[in-house]
């Protein structure tokens, strides 16, 4: 699918906007067809996840938006990187990742409220393998980082 395509195009296009924006659009059409394909709502059942889907998306739009700069960051520095530039980095993204955690415990336990644990179960595991699946295509495509000459890596041997 496009996501797919758009994420497996070569890491230095992805700081250009107009594919960072076709990741934003195609990335969250493509998930929501995946849902409304393996969820088998019923219209009723449908009427009250829908609102709730939608409000778990919009929360995340602003965590992948930083996702994506953050992405576009390392992609201007992995080459040379410095001991505190990965300390940085390192420690956004894993606060942006514990963010994402928390965003999907919050709208799992709103979604518990409206429908049968069964449903909302089987949403978690549908969010879930996208999650990592959306994880893996990126992590293909990300290059490991090049520590600069100089900077001493702490806790590798040689």
């Amino acid at each position: 699918f496009l996501a797919t395509l758009a994420l497996a195009l070569p890491f230095g296009l992805l700081a250009q906007n107009d594919l960072v924006e076709l990741v934003r659009s195609d990335v969250r059409t493509e998930m929501r067809a995946i849902v409304t394909l393996n969820m088998g709502l019923t219209e009723a059942e449908s009427e009250k996840f829908w609102p709730l889907y939608d409000a778990y998306e919009q929360d995340r739009k602003g965590l992948w938006d930083r996702k994506i700069a953050l992405l576009k960051e390392y992609a201007e520095v992995y080459e040379g990187m410095t001991n505190e530039q990965a300390q940085d980095l390192l420690g956004r993204v894993m606060k942006l990742d514990t963010e994402f955690d928390a965003t999907r415990t919050k709208h799992i336990k709103l979604m518990e409220k409206a429908l049968p644990a069964t449903l909302v179960g089987r949403f978690y595991q549908i969010d879930t393998r996208l999650a990592k699946l959306m994880d893996l295509q990126l992590s293909e495509e990300i290059p490991l980082a090049i520590p600069t000459e100089e900077a001493p890596q702490k806790g590798m041997k040689e």
